[in-house]
């Protein structure tokens, strides 16, 4: 269903994709549909409904199922990558669609691997729409509770069980643990960074810390018994801690799985520095190509020399995405 329904179907359009209220009583999810309808039936421009019902949502419920383009979505309403979902229909939508274009078109091992490791799965929002529009096979990765729980729910509630395990666990080099600090965002929970430092100011962080379990990208690949050739791809997407992510999986580089990262400055500069990134990848990899050339139809990699520039040019707060080649 589109996020800017027209006024014969609007009103179908808010039935359909509220599914369920929490974590109130039946009365009280009835009183709260009572109530947005009131307000939407009173706005004047309903193409922009979806961020009203976004709006009146968060004052009663603390999270939301509804669905979109034939997703079932569960997620808190204090998170972002939820509203995403909701007002728009996707989470970083364009990037997942360039990217599988392009993987399709001009990476040759693409059809031979069966396999797609996300970290940092966070709710599902990249590898489920990744495995409805491919054949893969996905491992998950999601440390924090929560935040998992919620993954686990929408892998099942889209009947996809037997393409995506879930894995509760974080993603390091060496640490069998990492320590997480937490925020009322799911999706900008932070390894802990050495020195008190983070990428976000510290009183982002008003949900103090947890421990959580930590694997080598290596040790999950033999785990789960995939051998490095069967992973078409890893997705990573952790806030800074890339560069500990890069170095647990050497085997995958060496096997040629191309990497797609979120490049952060203030976030890598928690974790051991912005050149330290770039030393990992002039390491592993030999090009990148930068979301926005994905998005601009340009797919020719870069040499990784030119990563440095990249990264500086992002300055301390902006950041974007790069696909690493070999």
């Amino acid at each position: 269903m589109s996020a800017n329904p027209t006024a014969d179907s609007w009103l179908t359009f808010l039935g359909n994709s509220i599914m369920a209220l929490q974590p109130f009583s039946a009365y009280h999810q009835r009183l709260a549909r009572a109530r947005l309808a009131q307000r939407i039936l009173g706005s004047a421009d309903r193409s922009g409904f979806a961020d009203l019902a976004w709006d009146s949502l968060g004052q009663w419920v603390d999270a939301v199922t509804f669905q979109r383009d034939g997703i079932i979505w569960t997620g808190s309403l204090r998170s972002l990558i939820t509203r995403e979902l909701f007002v728009q229909g996707g989470f970083q939508k364009e990037q997942i669609e360039n990217l599988l274009s392009w993987l399709k078109e001009s990476y040759p091992l693409w059809r031979q691997r069966p396999v797609i490791i996300n970290v940092g799965a966070n709710i599902g929002d990249t590898c489920i729409p990744m495995a409805l529009a491919t054949d893969k096979v996905f491992v998950a990765c999601e440390p924090v509770p929560q935040t998992f729980n919620l993954l686990c729910r929408n892998v099942t509630e889209n009947r996809l069980n037997e393409r995506i395990r879930g894995r509760q666990v974080a993603v390091s080099k060496t640490s069998d643990s990492l320590k997480m600090v937490l925020t009322d965002e799911l999706g900008q929970c932070e390894v802990q960074g050495a020195e008190g430092k983070q990428g976000y100011p510290l009183e982002h962080y008003r949900g103090g810390t947890i421990d959580v379990p930590a694997v080598s990208l290596d040790s999950l690949v033999t785990a789960e018994g995939i051998r490095p050739d069967d992973v078409a791809l890893v997705w990573s997407d952790t806030q800074g801690y890339e560069s500990d992510v890069l170095q647990s999986g050497a085997s995958l580089w060496q096997s040629g799985t191309p990497a797609w990262v979120e490049v952060w400055p203030a976030g890598l500069n928690a974790q051991g520095g912005a050149d330290r990134f770039v030393h990992v990848c002039e390491q592993y990899f030999k090009g990148f190509i930068e979301s926005a050339a994905l998005r601009a139809g340009d797919g020719k990699p870069r040499p990784i020399r030119d990563l440095a520039d990249l990264v500086a040019s992002l300055g301390g707060t902006n950041h974007t995405d790069v696909l690493l080649l070999q």
